[in-house]
């Protein structure tokens, strides 16, 4: 493998995808070769029968013209591979090894592979069962920020008081004050009582 085979294979041994499908608007680092007399750079998707290496000003201008064929889908940026994969210059699909020729058809390709590829990878077991401690602190969570209705504080009316001294049937409410305890008289009955016994004196 020569220097620039090795330039345009480091870029895909990092990722899962192929060197020409990039994640939103970026592109691969540009970087010199060794292969060349004089350390030029090479277009990380042609090969140097398609684009010969050149100054970086120029292989710039050439990787705009990348950018503005490529076909955008989803979060991904999916340029055209020149890379000798094939005879004819062509597309390489997210989702499976097909490439694609025709810029008009890989629309319905990855349409149809998108479909395929979210009924075939369910959501692993691993990232359910850690999803369910969060899901539980939630609901306890929730359950401690509500306040229930405590049901002396409903708004039911009052039920009204009652007496709690026993009644007897027949001689009525029973006091709980003995009747042998004798109080002491009152100023009033007092002064009463020696009023009357100045009157019975003058009598």
């Amino acid at each position: 493998m020569d220097d620039h085979a090795s330039l345009c294979a480091a870029p895909e041994e990092e990722s899962k995808f192929h060197i020409t499908i990039q994640k939103g608007m970026s592109l691969p680092r540009m970087k010199k070769c060794s292969c060349c007399p004089t350390p030029l750079y090479h277009c990380p998707f042609c090969v140097t029968e398609v684009f010969k290496p050149t100054r970086q000003s120029k292989l710039r201008c050439h990787m705009n013209g990348h950018m503005r064929r490529a076909f955008f889908f989803d979060d991904y940026t999916i340029h055209r591979c020149a890379l000798g994969c094939r005879k004819q210059q062509h597309f390489h699909c997210l989702y499976c090894s097909a490439t694609i020729l025709r810029r008009c058809d890989i629309k319905n390709h990855l349409s149809i592979c998108f479909k395929k590829h979210m009924l075939s990878s369910p959501t692993p077991a691993y990232e359910k069962s850690s999803l369910l401690p969060t899901l539980k602190q939630e609901s306890v969570t929730s359950t401690q920020l509500s306040c229930p209705r405590s049901p002396s504080n409903s708004l039911s009316p009052a039920a009204p008081m009652q007496d709690s001294s026993p009644v007897s049937p027949a001689l009525g409410p029973i006091s709980e004050t003995p009747s042998h305890v004798s109080f002491p008289p009152s100023p009033s009955t007092l002064f009463q009582f020696q009023e009357n016994r100045k009157i019975d004196v003058i009598c």
